[in-house]
């Protein structure tokens, strides 16, 4: 893992304050993952914590009786053999279901911010049909405070419901109209938003410098999905050293990537 493991929580209010944490590292689909240890689950997010990650990603999904959860599909059968789909469920009842091949079951996103894990949170808060429950961002921003997460997150959705319920405690994502008025030449305050994309949705190299200097943090995403089966390893390789010749300020990376991140890993690929 990184050689500049911080112990304490990550502050994403400025640049300045991520200080020797860069590259900062986001986990993909709420952690680790791996044996006994499924996404957004309690193992993977507490192996993501010991692996040295700095931040986490949640996808949350709203329960029927309002309470925010943590589960990334919106019907239910890949992950636990049931049918239906998660507003379906009570968070009561969705408690008691376990993900199949583990003993973990799903998380309200009260019992996923631990305090004593040292984890930003980036959300990805699905969106369960046209409507969101009166309170439900209010819940969010609870528990943000609750566990003194305020400056330790941001939020991926470009939704305007989920960018307006949590933009004042999350830093949230340059949507591509914007992104076409700053490459135009407008130079607006980015310092309460962040970019990202796949490496090749930068529209030039020029682009990292060109956000940081408005304020904004450029972290990537290296996900297994975004690329061909047969060849996801190295192209994310090749992605991820290319991104550090750009000073990038983080990633959002699937586990399997971990080991690129190691001590040496920018010598041996000449970043």
């Amino acid at each position: 893992m990184k050689a500049h493991i911080d112990d304490s929580l990550i502050d994403v209010s400025s640049r300045e304050t991520l200080g020797d944490r860069r590259p900062i590292l986001i986990a993909h689909r709420g952690g680790f993952l791996g044996p006994n240890a499924p996404e957004n689950s309690a193992a993977s997010i507490r192996l993501a914590n010991d692996h040295g990650y700095d931040m986490v990603e949640l996808d949350v999904r709203e329960a029927s009786d309002g309470v925010p959860v943590l589960y990334h599909d919106r019907t239910m059968w890949r992950h636990t053999g049931r049918e239906g789909q998660v507003e379906d469920f009570s968070s009561e009842e969705l408690a008691r279901i376990v993900y199949l091949g583990s003993n973990q079951r799903i998380l309200t996103l009260a019992q996923a911010l631990c305090r004593e894990l040292q984890l930003g949170v980036m959300f990805d808060v699905k969106a369960p049909g046209d409507t969101y429950s009166d309170g439900f961002f209010d819940e969010i921003n609870r528990l943000i405070d609750a566990n003194g997460l305020r400056g330790a997150c941001v939020v991926i959705n470009g939704d305007d419901r989920v960018q307006e319920g949590l933009r004042e405690r999350c830093r949230i994502r340059i949507e591509d109209d914007l992104m076409s008025e700053i490459m135009g030449g407008a130079r607006p305050d980015l310092s309460g938003h962040f970019w990202f994309a796949m490496r090749g949705q930068l529209p030039d190299d020029g682009a990292v410098a060109t956000m940081q200097g408005l304020g904004a943090l450029v972290t990537p995403a290296m996900n297994t999905f975004r690329y061909p089966a047969h060849a996801f390893m190295e192209l994310a390789r090749r992605d991820i050293a290319d991104c550090l010749e750009l000073d990038v300020d983080g990633f959002q990376i699937d586990s399997v990537y971990t080991d690129f991140f190691s001590a040496g890993f920018e010598e041996r690929y000449g970043c």
